[in-house]
């Protein structure tokens, strides 16, 4: 499901440079945990777009096991299980729940009049420890008795997920479902967006960084610090690079999950946060 690109990161002031898609993002710290992302291509012609708010939402929810649904571009309406708006309090839904384990969906109540090629969805935040998968499931019948394909994924971060669809035709069904563990907390993946498309579009990657992390480098030290990249292109290489004066080297870990820091010639310690 996710695609991935060839990037330089570069840790003076943060710049990614994305080859396969030929966009440029700028940020101001690669290590302040906010994710980072490139746009994505243009929103292709034939769309419909699924958002959340008291406008598309037929009722305030306070919970993690309740059905109701939303209305996507004033016509399409999509049924919603087991997903909180916070008594349509919120610009997203979250789903996920700390009493037991669930199974959230979203899911058109008509089948699409024209072909769906790809789905992409918008994770605004995940707690990837209690995902088991996100699946989109394509089905000929709403009750989903005939699968034609399912497209997985059960390594999940923030940002935007295609889901290409492998034979595109009218008349379907297309059911996104969170299967989720029981938690610590509720609200474990959150989303703000859902577009179906009748044309296949990219995305470019997104650099994430966990929260809290940091890493301090003495002159003798060396340190690492745990990233990853969503949407990165099969046979990509990822480079990494400083021109920061207490830095000597970073390279990137042979797993491509860590940045790897050795100090520069100044003295004491450079905290990066």
């Amino acid at each position: 499901m996710k695609k991935k690109s060839a990037i330089l990161l570069s840790l003076a002031a943060l710049a990614l440079s994305i080859g396969a898609v030929g966009a440029i993002a700028t940020g101001t710290d690669l290590l302040n945990a906010t994710p980072v992302a490139v746009k994505a291509a243009d929103e292709q012609a034939k769309t419909t777009t699924l958002t959340f708010s008291s406008k598309t939402n037929s009722k305030g929810i306070q919970g993690y096991n309740s059905t109701w649904y939303a209305t996507a571009d004033d016509k399409t309406i999509f049924d919603i299980a087991n997903f909180n708006n916070n008594k349509n309090g919120w610009q997203f839904i979250r789903c996920g729940s700390k009493n037991d384990a669930s199974v959230a969906t979203i899911q058109n109540r008509d089948a699409f009049a024209g072909s769906v090629a790809q789905v992409k969805l918008t994770i605004d935040y995940v707690n990837p420890t209690y995902v088991n998968s996100i699946n989109l499931i394509v089905s000929s019948d709403k009750q989903g008795k005939t699968v034609l394909d399912t497209v997985s994924d059960d390594q999940v971060s923030e940002g935007e997920y295609l889901f290409n669809v492998k034979s595109p035709a009218p008349g379907l069904f297309y059911k996104l479902e969170f299967n989720c563990k029981k938690s610590s907390d509720n609200g474990v993946v959150q989303i703000s967006k859902v577009v179906f498309s009748s044309e296949k579009g990219e995305v470019s990657p997104t650099i994430s960084v966990p929260a809290g992390n940091k890493v301090e480098l003495s002159i003798a030290g060396k340190k690492s610090l745990d990233f990853s990249v969503a949407n990165l292109p099969d046979g990509a290489t990822i480079e990494a690079s400083s021109d920061n004066k207490n830095i000597c080297g970073v390279s990137v870990s042979e797993d491509g999950k860590k940045l790897e820091f050795s100090a520069g010639d100044t003295a004491g310690d450079t905290t990066y946060k």
